[in-house]
């Protein structure tokens, strides 16, 4: 592989791995809440406005393929825990990587 080429590689690769832990533009400038399940960390951003809000769930490190099933449902306990509100179903998009949901909190 040419210098050049490698070189360019590296920083793609370098700056799409510090994009893994940045929130959508709802949550700049609100700290995440760090939630473990069953081994993998999850970072959660929430944004709340009387008995609702969003919410955004960021998986933390690598995960093979083959490792990607129960992740999503992961993601919502994740989001329900750090928030204490619950997640509504229909609203989840999103893939094992990144959710964003609408919740629904107890007031």
């Amino acid at each position: 592989m040419k210098p050049a080429l490698l070189c360019l590689t590296t920083l793609i690769f370098t700056v799409l791995a510090g994009c893994g832990a940045s929130p959508g533009r709802l949550y700049l400038g609100q700290s995440p809440v760090a939630v473990q399940i069953e081994g993998r960390e999850y970072r959660v951003w929430s944004r709340r406005s009387g008995a609702g809000g969003q919410v955004q769930v960021v998986r933390m490190g690598y995960v093979p393929r083959s490792g990607h099933g129960g992740i999503q449902a992961a993601m919502v306990a994740a989001a329900e825990q750090a928030t204490g509100c619950a997640v509504v179903p229909a609203s989840v998009e999103g893939d094992t990587g990144v959710i964003n949901a609408r919740i629904r909190c107890a007031q």
